[in-house]
């Protein structure tokens, strides 16, 4: 009885992994899409190397970018993938 239900406990951890468990590889794969689709041109995704849940968004522009991202919500697209991921973002320039 004991084994059985280690067992089924340990089946729904691997299960709950697997459909929430978003790798940096998996991030750089979708991050184009969705960078298009929370309009924010002119970006670079990056993995902070202290801590892996912490993505560093870049904007190559600087004159304002992450400003204007904040105020017309560009910004808050993309933290809430990322969120929905196990992530935090934060902004800065390249």
């Amino acid at each position: 009885m004991i084994r059985r239900r280690t067992l089924s406990i340990l089946i729904t951890t691997a299960a709950l992994s697997a459909c929430t468990g978003h790798g940096w590889k998996q991030l750089q794969e979708e991050f184009p899409e969705i960078r298009t689709n929370c309009g924010l041109k002119g970006t670079v995704l990056e993995r902070d190397a202290g801590d892996k849940r912490l993505l560093r968004l870049g904007f190559l522009q600087r004159h304002n970018a992450a400003l204007q991202a904040s105020r017309d919500g560009s910004l808050a697209c993309i933290e809430h993938w990322a969120r929905e991921r196990g992530y935090r973002v934060v902004t800065g320039g390249i």
